[in-house]
């Protein structure tokens, strides 16, 4: 159960860290959706396979590496 609960620790303070850059970006409408968003996917990361970790992973980085460096912009 330690495992369990350590791992809900560290993806309620990803999300909430996710959430709080979303403010300081100036997107203060997707605290909601941040906060959810890097809740959920720090979870699959966690729990899930050593390849779909990967993935999750390369995709995440990559689309905020867009966001930020590549003149992107929200949908």
């Amino acid at each position: 159960m330690t495992a369990t609960m350590d791992k809900a620790k560290i993806s309620g303070i990803v999300g909430s860290l996710g959430a709080i850059a979303a403010v300081v970006a100036g997107y203060a409408n997707f605290f909601m959706l941040a906060g959810f968003g890097m809740f959920f996917f720090t979870l699959l990361i966690q729990y899930g396979s050593f390849k779909f970790k990967i993935v999750t992973s390369a995709a995440v980085l990559t689309g905020l590496s867009y966001f930020f460096f590549g003149g992107g912009s929200m949908p």
